[in-house]
């Protein structure tokens, strides 16, 4: 890796706030806390959406000429399909060049065959879970060399003083993007089952409408008020903080299945949710802090479980305990000291 005595640094995303990208919000909360912590380096965002051409050779002469590390983040919403993000850091070679890979394992064949190129041009690179490092090392052993692991907080706060689990206004709720690939249909379907069955549930949606997803996110929603859901689109975090504090289940339906690198999942239990969602790959170590089902597992079987948390005491204050032991074992501090460490290097 290369080093510097004069370190100046250049964060990169292609989304920031008030794009709806899940890191974008990361590297908001991460640039921000950067510029309060004993960083003796001097660091810029540059929030990068435009990647056409001429853009692009624009940028990249104001960054060789200004910055001694670059560091990425990757994907994100910004960037599109564009290559150019890989290119940049083939082009730096001079420089020191880090990256964050937000997601590999599972990403198409095609974007993973693309975003498999950092490897080899990167100095470092930084995995958000234990998991996804081990996936990539597996297959290109050179990787562990040049690798760490810095886990993902939460986005979204919460208070000291949380609201009591029996006294939040609403029973169960999503949070998270609403687009494809997320399983909201399956929590749709929940709320339909429990509505056809006279349950006195309150179902509500907590989320984020890309432009692009309108469309789609109207036709889903299209009869919602026939399923008892109310719904809470594009909120400030303050409001969204409120909305989870006020929530008792938290139901993540994930076709993939739960993960640490799940923002809405660390949301739900920093916000003392009990979180409901589906096995994965990379559930190791998280049924003793959400209640997981069998893909296979149909909505009656779902819908029968989730109920039982409102009256099994007992099996619900053992999920909630092992939450609050677990918050506070990922905080900005640490990621942000780490970072540090990182650049100083």
């Amino acid at each position: 890796m290369h080093k510097f005595s004069e370190n100046k640094i250049v964060l990169i995303t292609g989304s920031y706030n008030p794009d709806i990208c899940g890191v974008g919000d990361y590297t908001e909360k991460l640039f921000k806390n950067l510029q309060k912590s004993n960083l003796s380096n001097i660091i810029d965002l540059l929030v990068w959406r435009d990647w056409t051409f001429f853009k692009f050779w624009s940028q990249l002469k104001k960054i060789k000429k200004n910055y001694t590390t670059v560091h990425l983040q990757y994907p994100t919403e910004g960037y599109g399909y564009s290559l150019y993000p890989i290119l940049l850091f083939f082009l730096l070679k001079s420089k020191k060049r880090i990256v964050t890979l937000h997601e590999y394992s599972q990403r198409t064949r095609k974007a993973r065959l693309a975003t498999s190129l950092f490897f080899y041009c990167s100095d470092h690179i930084i995995f958000t879970t234990e998991q996804e490092r081990n996936f990539v090392i597996n297959k290109f052993k050179f990787v562990k060399d040049k690798s760490e692991v810095i886990n993902i907080a939460s986005n979204i706060a919460s208070p000291e003083e949380k609201i009591n689990w029996e006294d939040r206004k609403f029973d169960i709720a999503y949070f998270g993007h609403i687009r494809p690939h997320k399983g909201i249909e399956d929590f749709i379907e929940i709320a339909r089952i429990s509505k056809n069955k006279s349950l006195p549930v309150k179902f509500i949606v907590v989320g984020q409408v890309q432009e692009r997803f309108k469309e789609y996110s109207n036709t889903l929603f299209l009869n919602k008020n026939d399923n008892d859901i109310e719904c809470f689109f594009n909120n400030t975090d303050i409001a969204v903080s409120d909305l989870l504090q006020n929530s008792k289940i938290l139901y993540l339906p994930f076709p993939d299945g739960i993960s640490m690198r799940r923002g809405s999942f660390l949301a739900g239990i920093e916000n003392n949710c009990l979180v409901v969602s589906n096995k994965g790959d990379f559930d190791s170590g998280l049924s003793k802090y959400a209640l997981l089902f069998d893909i296979e597992n149909d909505y009656n079987y779902r819908l029968d479980a989730i109920q039982n948390l409102f009256f099994e005491e007992k099996e619900r204050k053992k999920i909630l305990e092992n939450i609050q032991n677990f918050q506070g074992q990922i905080t900005w501090d640490q990621i942000i000291s780490k970072h540090v460490k990182l650049y100083e290097l």
